[in-house]
């Protein structure tokens, strides 16, 4: 009997755990410049990178959730706040780039190389017609080399991230709306990893991908509202 209530007590407070929240980083405010502008480079990086239906899954290690959005209309042209839950579901620690300014994870001086990874975050918007487009991206950066340049999640463990991304949309198609236009939301968290060398006169950067896109679990809706019609 009391290994039976020992189990039960176990299960009860598994069942109605909560995710522990250790950090929380702002990405409003523009980054600092970068020490070595790249002159030649390839790859990925600072982009929102493809996933097909299967990669979409939520069966990453990372389960991204979209926090609920502050207004439910905008008008093309503004800013959207919003906040992303990165919680680790896996049974292992995972490592997160932590640091918003890319200067803090390169060398103070000359450098024949280095190496970093990246994590982009952004919103995947998609109208009521089907239209789909990728916000402007936030990259956070980092380094084995540089302290607090990282973070590490333990299982169970989430952290929490607010970005803005302009509504601003290649596809006139999302400006057509009369007079509004239903939109929805869904956040990305991709990775990369970069490497920096020098040569023909300048750095030149190689960026490649580090698995498929994290999506987040759930969609925010919004109106798009256009003024002028």
């Amino acid at each position: 009997m009391k290994a039976i209530c020992v189990f039960s007590l176990a299960f009860f407070s598994a069942v109605n755990s909560t995710p522990q929240e250790v950090a929380f980083l702002d990405l409003t405010n523009p980054p600092s410049p970068r020490t070595h502008q790249p002159k030649f480079g390839s790859g990925t990086g600072g982009m929102v990178i493809a996933a097909d239906a299967a990669a979409i899954h939520q069966e990453h290690p990372l389960r991204i959730t979209l926090l609920p959005l502050a207004r439910d209309a905008f008008q093309p042209g503004e800013d959207v706040i919003y906040e992303i839950k990165i919680q680790n579901t896996d049974k292992q620690a995972r490592i997160l780039p932590w640091d918003p300014n890319i200067a803090d994870v390169e060398p103070a001086g000359p450098s024949q190389q280095y190496d970093y990874k990246q994590a982009i975050v952004s919103l995947w918007f998609t109208s009521e017609n089907k239209l789909t487009e990728a916000s402007q991206v936030s990259v956070l950066y980092g380094t084995k080399e540089r302290t607090g340049s990282t973070l590490p999640l333990e299982p169970g463990q989430s952290a929490r991230i607010r970005a803005k991304a302009r509504l601003s949309f290649h596809d006139e198609r999302f400006f057509a709306c009369a007079p509004a236009r239903k939109v929805s939301a869904k956040a990305s968290v991709s990775f990369a990893s970069a490497t920096v060398t020098v040569g023909n006169g300048g750095y030149y950067e190689q960026i490649k991908a580090d698995g498929p896109t994290n999506l987040s679990v759930n969609t925010a809706r919004f109106d798009l509202v256009n003024p002028g019609r």
